[in-house]
């Protein structure tokens, strides 16, 4: 250090000294920072020549064309690589280190060139690994616009995973082409969770589902001449790949370690200042506290046992969003009138567009629930176009949400339909990814909420994490005089902070707050119905001698992994009955299912099924009805649960030992259990789409099969499959409220209620011989979750029954009502038993009489079950009380079964004609 005699030299010197100290603690906080994270490469742009050295030191790349070099961003330190935005690019050869399904990229850049362009392939490439076509396994992050001339100047991180939909951005905001420094992360988790941060800050989310998203095409910096990419004209510095998803505040650090001001949350940012507050307080840990600030009165926050569910609203009562160009205007109220310490009645109005829009908001917390009542009305005094309602609990979110609403999103960070169409309970839960905050936000059901007749049934409902509170919004777009905008809403909030406290806990409160019943039907007897099932499937035309039962009347295939349920059921009629045909039967079917069994020990699939086998074609395949080709290990669980179930009772029965059924059985489920994945879950399918293989589901028949064949084993070698997937079912289903793959012909990230249903049966079956608490309160908030998804009411435009009946799978939107492949009504009977709680059992009384309901009564198809109660919707017809087509397997199996075993009915040897 030189000081110098002058005053004010000393200074000048010392302040210079100062500043490069503070640049190079700067610049190697920065490395510092960096170098925690572990990146699998490391760009620095530090050396002079063609190659571009890799700081790692693994993967150097090459300069091609006008690439030159310039400082870096000034706190760094260190230097950028420069593209004209014409020729210029660097390149890098592809290694198997960035074969990466979970990811993160970092970088700084800065530019003034202009970004209008749409993506693909948008104005410039920042960076890039771009293969041909949607979903081909890729990622690149372009500069670019989202509308063709407006929200310009952005970054677009685009990423198709092998076998998804088309391609899912994540979208900065505009203007980052100002020509100055900023920072960009982008992750990308195996599960699809994309994230987008700048400067710090997270920006933007998408799901792409998961799946595959490596290729072996080299990786591109500032242009990408393989796939017609545009070149960049600006500067790029500290390029960094990871093999892990940065954190939001590893990537905060990272901005402020490089010399930007970052605030650590949105809560953290100067609020709008409340001159006075209004708190409405209930008696279960629920308080309310509505805000007057300058513009009037706003919606405050929302509290639980002190803690608040989100930053404090302050931008009025209610919002008007513009449906041509999604402007959105609060409206605050002028006036508050409070009645008793929690309730509170507030109106406003305003002026829009020269129409007088009036409203009033009546709040009340629910005694002995922490619940509230939120009724707004509206009124116009002329027609108000292009417009709609839109109300929230919240209006500026900060903190990360997800919401589960059946059957259209489940574990979502982003939802918006319109027009909604509920299938069962009118309700959103919006939950905090760890559950230590769940609400249930929805609509009294008391109301007509969704009719399609009247104004509601353009009720649309909207949510983004980060972006978009969970919003419900009405009008669809028009507000007529004279129409009584009249919209009660609920939110149901719990703090138990994990799955079964939280779930349980709202969904018991709605129950009360609705003070919900069951309403009573009556079709016919039990042992009236199993009857005419019996003398029916006895007659059947779906019986095909040698083989099995077709599945259906619209689809002439046996379904090889449900014959031998089909067949355990035709042997308990004939101990029933002792009618040997349904013996003769029984041992049919199992010997042409061992006959379909893979029997090369040589081959993967040795010990498997196909699906189904067609009655035309005369060949076995795994294509269900046309799509997702593969086996299903799943379905094959279910059909050693059954196969073995046989073998033991014809052997305790007759004391005959079928070797060969009990061997296919085994042979099943050990092929299963060598499926299992190292997350502890199994696939869906296994079968030419790798993309599908690498997804992990449910699989609740597996997981209630596998206790059964270990107990009728004995063999301890399926306890560690067993201990895996329960814990897959733990973390990845329950935490994540994520219950997918029970429709084998589905996708597997399709979204249904069967497989909740699969798992209450787990748990009670642990119960039942543990005794552990722990069991039934899974058990108990898995059912309650699926009681979300039931219709709570007779909807008023169907003549059909709706009450109970819930949609089958997320793109079917039938009503339907049966078990698919599960024990639902067996489920609903032994916890009314093991709680004593009467509204189990009124469901399951419900629900059998809504089976009988479907059941064919007469004729050739005597006994068979109908698919669907109704179409409320039309998903999937042109008459909201179309019921579908026949089923003597399946549906009927799965109701008939449960009446069997429960001891509902049982078949006189009268009802069982010739022997």
């Amino acid at each position: 250090m030189v000081w110098t005699k002058q005053r004010d030299g000393l200074i000048i010197v010392a302040a210079l000294v100062g500043l490069m100290l503070a640049r190079e603690a700067s610049a190697g906080g920065y490395e510092a920072e960096v170098r925690k994270d572990g990146p699998v490469a490391w760009w620095r742009f530090q050396e002079p020549g063609a190659a571009v050295a890799d700081a790692i030191g693994k993967h150097p790349g090459t300069r091609h064309g006008n690439v030159t070099f310039e400082a870096g961003p000034a706190a760094i330190g260190g230097r950028a690589a420069c593209f004209d935005g014409k020729t210029a690019y660097i390149e890098v050869p592809h290694h198997a280190e960035f074969a990466l399904a979970t990811i993160s990229v970092e970088f700084w850049f800065r530019s003034t060139q202009p970004w209008k362009d749409l993506q693909w392939p948008g104005s410039a490439t920042l960076i890039t690994k771009a293969t041909a076509g949607a979903s081909s396994g890729d990622w690149t992050l372009n500069a670019a616009s989202n509308r063709p001339g407006e929200n310009e100047g952005r970054v677009v991180a685009s990423c198709g995973p092998v076998g998804g939909g088309p391609d899912v951005n994540s979208v900065s905001p505009g203007g980052m082409n100002d020509g100055r420094w900023h920072h960009l992360v982008w992750t990308r988790a195996a599960d699809g969770g994309n994230r987008l941060f700048l400067d710090g800050r997270l920006v933007d989310e998408a799901d792409d589902c998961g799946g595959r998203i490596v290729n072996d095409r080299s990786l591109q910096i500032g242009g990408d001449p393989h796939q017609n990419g545009r070149f960049f004209q600006g500067s790029i510095a500290e390029v960094a790949i990871y093999g892990a998803g940065l954190s939001p505040d590893r990537v905060r650090a990272h901005a402020l370690a490089g010399g930007l001001k970052v605030t650590a949350d949105i809560a953290t940012e100067p609020q709008v200042k409340a001159l006075e507050t209004l708190s409405l307080t209930g008696d279960a840990g629920l308080t309310w506290e509505l805000h007057r600030n300058e513009r009037g009165w706003v919606l405050g926050r929302i509290l639980v046992h002190g803690k608040p569910l989100e930053v404090p609203a302050s931008g009025g009562i209610l919002c008007l969003r513009q449906t041509r160009t999604g402007a959105v205007r609060w409206l605050p109220a002028q006036k508050v009138d409070r009645h008793g310490p929690a309730s509170a009645r507030l109106t406003g109005e305003a002026v829009v567009e020269g129409v007088t829009l009036r409203f009033t908001s009546e709040i009340t917390l629910n005694a002995g629930l922490p619940a509230a009542r939120w009724t707004t009305e509206v009124s116009v005094d002329r027609d108000l176009e292009g417009w709609e309602i839109g109300l929230a609990p919240w209006d500026r979110p900060a903190s990360d949400w997800r919401c589960w609403l059946y059957p259209f999103a489940g574990n979502s960070k982003s939802v918006a339909i319109a027009p909604l169409r509920f299938c069962g309970v009118p309700a959103a839960l919006v939950y905090r990814p760890d559950l230590s905050l769940v609400a249930l936000f929805g609509i009294d059901p008391a109301s007509d909420y969704l009719n399609p007749n009247n104004w509601t049934g353009k009720t649309a409902f909207h949510f983004q994490s980060h972006k978009t509170p969970p919003e419900f919004r009405f009008g669809g777009g028009r507000l007529l005089p004279g129409v009584r905008h009249r919209i009660p809403l609920h939110i149901i909030v719990s703090d138990a902070g994990a799955f079964p406290a939280a779930v349980s806990g709202v969904v018991r409160s709605w129950i009360k707050l609705n003070d919900y019943r069951v309403e009573p039907l009556h079709v016919r007897a039990p042992a009236e119905a199993l009857a005419l099932f019996v003398a029916g499937r006895r007659e059947s035309r779906m019986w095909q001698p040698g083989k099995g039962y077709q599945i259906q009347d619209a689809w002439p295939v046996i379904y090889l992994p449900e014959s031998p349920i089909n067949a355990y059921l035709d042997y308990l009629l004939y101990e029933q009955t002792g009618d040997r045909l349904w013996r003769d039967r029984a041992f049919q079917i199992m010997d042409f299912v061992k006959g379909a069994q893979h029997g090369d020990l040589a081959e993967p699939r040795f010990g498997a099924v196909e699906s189904h086998y067609d009655l035309r074609d005369r060949v076995f395949s795994s294509t269900d009805r046309g799509g997702n080709p593969g086996l299903k290990p799943d379905m094959n669980a279910f059909a050693a649960r059954y196969t073995l179930l046989l073998w033991q009772k014809v052997k305790q029965q007759e004391g005959l030992d079928r070797r060969d059924w009990y061997e296919t059985g085994v042979r099943l489920a050990d092929w299963v259990v060598r499926q299992q994945r190292p997350d502890g879950g199994l696939p869906q399918v296994v079968g030419p789409d790798a993309a599908r293989n690498a997804v992990s589901v449910v699989s609740g028949r597996a997981l209630v099969a596998l206790p059964v064949v270990r107990r009728i084993t004995g063999e301890a070698r399926f306890d560690p499959f067993l201990a895996r997937h329960e814990q897959f079912v733990r973390r990845q289903v329950e935490d994540r409220l994520w219950f997918t793959g029970a429709h084998t012909d589905l996708p597997p990230q399709d979204f249904e209620s069967d497989s909740v249903w699969q798992v209450v049966e787990y748990w009670l079956n642990r119960y039942e011989s543990t005794r552990q608490r722990d069991a039934l309160d899974h058990a108990e908030a898995n059912a309650l979750l699926a009681f979300l998804m039931i219709c709570p009411k007779q909807l008023s435009w169907v003549a059909n029954p709706t009450q109970t009946c819930h949609a089958e799978q997320q793109h079917y939107l039938q009503y339907s009502n049966y078990c698919y492949n599960n024990t639902k009504i067996a489920c609903l009977h032994r916890l009314a038993g093991f709680t004593k709680n009467e509204l189990y059992r009124q469901l399951c009384d419900r629900i059998v009489q809504c089976g009988f309901w479907c059941q064919e009564p007469a004729g050739p198809w005597m006994g068979s079950i109908y698919e669907r109660m109704s179409d409320p919707w039309l998903g999937v017809s042109t008459e909201v009380n179309s019921k579908g087509t026949r089923y003597m397997s399946e549906l009927a199996v799965d109701l008939n079964l449960q009446l069997i075993e429960l001891g509902f009915a049982r078949v006189r040897p009268a009802a069982a004609g010739r022997r």
